[in-house]
């Protein structure tokens, strides 16, 4: 046993003893180094997912079309309908101060009394409307009458605020309404006369006057009112009148203005009639713009009429003013 044996089993004794591990064969042991192992993570293996194919949006198909535009019906062809009128009862109000026709004939008869009659009536029609939507103005159209006088058509001043003055109407059943049409933004004030035929008197023996072919328009003018149109749409039982009235039946051929029966609900008629005196007789001329016969004698008629206060751009445009009567057909 060689010294070096010797030495190498003493230190393998005491590498035992000190928990070391060595080799005692005989052979000199080959010592290896032991290297912790390295172990690199192994990153998970991600298989490439395909990129979705987006989903086909549906794109609302392009009309070559133009984007319809809403016509906005005009408010003068809106207020051709019933349909845009509501109606509300001033009965009350307007016969409140109404003299019958009896005692205008024979109480106010003089200049003073009548004008006043005319002025308290026309303020009390007035106060029931928008502020300043009538010119009340009786004096105007009644300068002419002066001292004490008789009426020629005492039917015409018992109601003042009658515009178009229909003279054969029954002062025992009258009603009266605010008639408002109302169209978009466009609201239009107007009254409703309500009553019934009543025959005036016999122009010539068999010859019952029971139409409209005397309408006087004074009382229009003394409102404020300059023109006015009679509306097809809204009338009914009328027709003009194949003559007109003024002391006497009379063809249009004849009428100083030119006027045909038709122009009535053709055109905007300018207003004109005023008071002047005949002999001892109050009077109204000039000769009427508009005459109107009952198509049939049976049945109610509707009689509307657009009123402006100055002459409209538009004659087919909205009025100021609605005035429409009906009357019941005599019992």
């Amino acid at each position: 046993m060689t010294v070096v044996t010797l030495i190498l089993r003493y230190l393998g004794l005491f590498c035992l003893l000190a928990g070391c591990t060595v080799s005692c064969s005989d052979e000199p042991a080959e010592i290896v180094a032991q290297t912790p192992s390295q172990t690199t993570p192994t990153t998970p293996t991600t298989t490439p997912q395909p990129t979705p194919t987006p989903e086909p949006v549906a794109v609302p198909e392009q009309s070559s079309d133009p984007t319809p535009v809403v016509e906005i019906e005009p408010a003068g062809q809106c207020l051709r309908r019933e349909s845009s009128y509501q109606a509300t009862d001033i009965s009350e109000a307007l016969k409140s101060g109404l003299v019958p026709r009896y005692q205008l004939r024979s109480v106010y008869t003089q200049y003073p009394k009548l004008l006043t009659y005319y002025q308290d009536r026309l303020e009390d029609f007035a106060a029931l409307y928008p502020e300043g939507l009538f010119t009340v103005d009786p004096g105007k159209v009644l300068e002419a009458f002066d001292g004490t006088i008789t009426f020629g058509w005492s039917e015409v001043h018992v109601l003042p605020f009658q515009p178009l003055a229909v003279v054969l109407f029954d002062e025992n059943e009258m009603a009266f309404s605010s008639w408002t049409g109302s169209c978009g933004q466009t609201t239009v004030p107007g009254l409703l006369f309500e009553s019934r035929v009543k025959p005036l008197y016999e122009e010539e023996p068999g010859y019952l006057i029971e139409d409209f072919a005397f309408i006087s328009d004074l009382n229009a003018r003394a409102l404020g009112f300059t023109h006015a149109r009679l509306i097809r749409e809204l009338s009914s039982n009328v027709a003009p009148a194949p003559k007109y009235y003024y002391n006497g039946l009379l063809e249009w051929s004849a009428h100083p203005k030119g006027l045909a029966a038709d122009d009535q609900f053709d055109k905007v008629i300018t207003l004109d009639n005023n008071a002047h005196r005949v002999g001892e007789v109050f009077a109204i001329s000039p000769h009427p713009n508009f005459s109107l016969s009952q198509v049939e004698a049976t049945a109610p008629t509707i009689l509307t009429a657009f009123l402006w206060k100055a002459a409209p751009a538009d004659p087919a445009g909205a009025p100021d003013f609605v005035y429409r009567i009906v009357l019941q057909p005599l019992r």
